[in-house]
C-alpha cells in the first residue's frame, strides 16, 4: 500500500519520500510495524490526490494525513522554545533535509526514494556500529524535548545485549538527564510500554541506573540494586529482577513489565532473616509508582496481580486450593497460563538454582489440564442453577438471599467440582435455606 502511495504522489509531481523508523527497519532487515511517508505536498493536496481512498487527519497546527492507514506528512521544520514537545513552532519546509535534520536520531533521520537511501547524517553508519546518536547538536536535541533522553536508551535496547552511545551523545545525557522531570507522566508510561517490544529490556533499566535517573522513575527498582538476598539467590534483587523479565516473551508487554519490579518489595521487607510478605509489599509499591506514572487502572490491576501471586506454590498446591487460585485470577481477568510464565522465569532468574526442568514443566502443566478438565466453575454463572431456580424452587422473593445462596453454593462447587449437578445443587441449597 505505501508503494502505490509513493508512487501516486509522484506521478502527480510531488516527490515523497519513506522516513524514520520504516527506513530504519528495513535497513536492519526487519519488518516494519508501520510505514512514515513524507511530501512536498501540503495537506489540501494530499486529500484532493486521495479523494477516494480512506483518509482522515491528525494534528492541530500541523496536519498529517492518514491514507489508508499510512501516514502522509508535508516536509516540515520545528523551532522549539524548550523542555517539551508541546513548546515548538511548526512550519513548513522547503526541503527533505530540513525535515530529517528536526529527527532525534541519526538512525531515525534517514529516507529511501526510489532504491536509493538518503542520509544525510550516516544512520546507516550507526546501524552498522550498533550506535546510538543525537542527529546535531545533542545537547539541543535533548533541550528541545527531554523525553529523547528516554527514547535515546530505549534505542539502545535495538542492538539487545550490546550497546554502543557516541561519545558527545552520552556526555550529554550525563550532563542533561536530569531534565527528565519535565517529561510529563503519560510520555514516560508510553516509552516504559514500547521498551517492552525489546527482548532484552532490561538494557533501558539499567541505562537509566547508569544515568542516575532510575530513581526518577522506579525508587523501588533502585533500591534493590546492590541488595543481595544471601539465603537462597547469588544475584542481587536488582539482576535477579532483570532476568526474570528478559525471561519473558515480548509478546506480552504487561506480563515482561511484571517481570521487571515483581521483587521490588524486597529491600523493603527484609526483617533481617527473611523476605516475609514481599509479594504483597512488591504489588503495594509497583501499584502507587504505575499510578503516578499514569498507568490505566487495567494495567495496573494485571500487573500487581501477578507481582502478588507469583510466590503461590502451583505445584505444591492441593486440588481445591489451585481451583480457588484459578477463581481467583478469573475474577481479575487474569490468563493462569500468564503467572506460570512468571513463576517459571523467576525461578530461571536465580543463580542458585537450575531453574525447572522441561520435565517438572511438563509435570506442573499436565496437573493443571487435569484439574481444568474436572470443568471447575470459575463464578456463580458457571453453576448449574440460577438465581431464577433459586426463587422458583425456594419460593422466595428476588433480594441479597438469592446472592447469599449463590455464593454458598458456588464454594462448595470450588471445594468440590463434583457438587456441580443441578439435583446436587438444589438438594445443597433446600438444605441451606432450612438451617
Amino acid at each position: 500500500m505505501h508503494n502505490k502511495i509513493l508512487n501516486r504522489l509522484n506521478r502527480k509531481g510531488f516527490k515523497s519520500y519513506l522516513v524514520g523508523g520504516c527506513v530504519r527497519d528495513l535497513l536492519m532487515d526487519k519488518i516494519p510495524k508501520d510505514y512514515d511517508i513524507v511530501t512536498k505536498a501540503k495537506p489540501e493536496e494530499i486529500k484532493d490526490i486521495f479523494r477516494n481512498e480512506k483518509i482522515s487527519e491528525v494534528g492541530k497546527s500541523f496536519k498529517v494525513i492518514i491514507v489508508n492507514g499510512i501516514e502522509v506528512a508535508t516536509f516540515r521544520k520545528d523551532r522549539y522554545f524548550g523542555l517539551s514537545d508541546k513548546n515548538v513552532e511548526i512550519s513548513y519546509a522547503n526541503s527533505l533535509e530540513e525535515d530529517l535534520e528536526r529527527r532525534d536520531l541519526t538512525i531515525n533521520s534517514m529516507a529511501w526514494y526510489n532504491n536509493k537511501l538518503i542520509d544525510p547524517f550516516n544512520g546507516q553508519k550507526d546501524i552498522k556500529l550498533r550506535q546510538i546518536r543525537f542527529t546535531g547538536n545533542p545537547d539541543n536535541r535533548i533541550y528541545e524535548d527531554p523525553c529523547r533522553i528516554l527514547r535515546a536508551l530505549r534505542f539502545c535496547c535495538l542492538f539487545n545485549d550490546f550497546y554502543n552511545i557516541h561519545k558527545d551523545s552520552y556526555n550529554s545525557l550525563q550532563k542533561n538527564a536530569l531534565l527528565i522531570r519535565h517529561i510529563p507522566p503519560e510520555r514516560i508510561r508510553l516509552e516504559i510500554l514500547k521498551v517492552m517490544e525489546y527482548k532484552q529490556s532490561s538494557l533501558f533499566f539499567q541505562l537509566l541506573k547508569e544515568f542516575n535517573i532510575i530513581d526518577k522513575i522506579f525508587p523501588s527498582l533502585d533500591a534493590g540494586y546492590y541488595f543481595y538476598d544471601n539465603n537462597y539467590h547469588s544475584e542481587t534483587i536488582f539482576l535477579h529482577n532483570m532476568i526474570t523479565g528478559d525471561s519473558i516473551s515480548n509478546r506480552k508487554p504487561l506480563l515482561k513489565l511484571a517481570g521487571y519490579l515483581h521483587d521490588v518489595g524486597k529491600p523493603y521487607s527484609f526483617n533481617g532473616i527473611n523476605f516475609r510478605n514481599h509479594d504483597q509489599k512488591s504489588a503495594e509499591l509497583v501499584s502507587k509508582e504505575l499510578e503516578d506514572l499514569k498507568f490505566s487502572n487495567d494495567e495496573i490491576k494485571y500487573i500487581t496481580t501477578m507481582i502478588n501471586n507469583h510466590m503461590v506454590n502451583i505445584e505444591g498446591m492441593l486440588p481445591k486450593n489451585l481451583r480457588k487460585l484459578f477463581t481467583k485470577l478469573y475474577k481479575d481477568d487474569i490468563i493462569w497460563k500468564d503467572l506460570i510464565q512468571l513463576r517459571i522465569a523467576d525461578k530461571k532468574a536465580n543463580l542458585k538454582s537450575k531453574g525447572y526442568t522441561r520435565q517438572e514443566i511438563k509435570k506442573y502443566i499436565l496437573k493443571i489440564y487435569t484439574e481444568l478438565n474436572r470443568k471447575p466453575a470459575f463464578s456463580v454463572k458457571d453453576l448449574k442453577v440460577g438465581g431464577h431456580d433459586v426463587m422458583s424452587i425456594l419460593n422466595i422473593n428476588p433480594g441479597t438471599k438469592v446472592g447469599e445462596i449463590l455464593r454458598y453454593l458456588f464454594e462448595k462447587v470450588v471445594e468440590d467440582p463434583e457438587l456441580n449437578e443441578r439435583e446436587k445443587l438444589i438438594n445443597l441449597m433446600e438444605e441451606y435455606y432450612e438451617r
